[in-house]
């Protein structure tokens, strides 16, 4: 596998952009809130649109020095050029404390994509106010840091290493090698259950979690509805949704909770 730093100027961004949009849809297809949030495939099919026409618009335009604000890195094989998977993260806010992010740096499922066709538009809000609040308890929303936002791989290639080496890369390459103010500063995340352990190895610690009630996705994607005994006709199944937040603290910090979260 390699990592792909030079994106500036390609002029094949625009094929990037949609595998890497691709990738996303494929990846979070196991994740039961995708399917609550866009539960059919047309919604579906919108959504890796306007994640196309994002990530086109990150590779396109990235910025610099002091004015960076997102980082994305694509792991890539070596020998046909495929993308494989990819990494993003929000750079530290230069004055976490002078009001809230602009327009551009709110979450994903905040903005615009609330607006396709076919979204469950109270599943994004729902998720965003929790996510926050979470990020509140643990004083993070105040604190400079890195977020860590996504970390996909093809499933086709899923199983080999891949996401931790991507993760790993970053750790490594951006947040320990950081200079000046962004020097030493944590990683802070939010993860599906199943990434915990991963994240884990690589030296992350929970802490904290919230969850929500979303519907049962049914076999082959989409949300579920149950026909079980004393359920009106029509009525979802419920099930509920949880995500941990995790911390990184880099090396020599001396930083780290000292207990961690069941």
């Amino acid at each position: 596998m390699s990592t792909d730093k030079s994106i500036m100027g390609d002029p094949n961004n625009s094929v990037k952009a949609a595998r890497i949009a691709e990738i996303h849809v494929l990846a979070m297809q196991s994740n039961p809130l995708l399917h609550a949030q866009f539960p059919t495939p047309e919604s579906q099919a919108a959504l890796e649109h306007f994640l196309a026409k994002d990530a086109s618009k990150k590779l396109a335009h990235p910025l610099t020095g002091s004015q960076k604000e997102e980082g994305i890195r694509l792991a890539s094989d070596q020998e046909d050029g495929e993308i494989l998977g990819f990494i993003t993260w929000d750079y530290p806010r230069r004055h976490a404390l002078f009001g809230p992010p602009s327009e551009d740096k709110k979450k994903l499922e905040e903005g615009e994509i609330k607006k396709l066709p076919g979204c469950r538009s109270e599943y994004l809000e729902e998720y965003v106010r929790l996510a926050q609040e979470a990020k509140e308890r643990s004083g993070f929303n105040q604190k400079r840091c890195w977020h860590l936002t996504f970390v996909c791989v093809d499933p086709k290639y899923q199983g080999r290493g891949l996401g931790s080496e991507l993760t790993q890369r970053f750790l490594d390459e951006i947040v320990e090698a950081a200079r000046g103010g962004d020097a030493k500063l944590p990683v802070y995340l939010e993860s599906t259950m199943e990434a915990v352990s991963m994240y884990e190895r690589l030296g992350f610690e929970k802490e904290d979690w919230f969850e929500m009630k979303i519907p049962v996705m049914r076999r082959g994607g989409g949300s579920e509805e149950s026909e079980g005994e004393g359920k009106r006709e029509g009525e979802e199944e419920m099930m509920t949704y949880r995500e941990v937040c995790m911390v990184y603290y880099p090396k020599g910090t001396g930083l780290g909770r000292l207990r961690h979260l069941p």
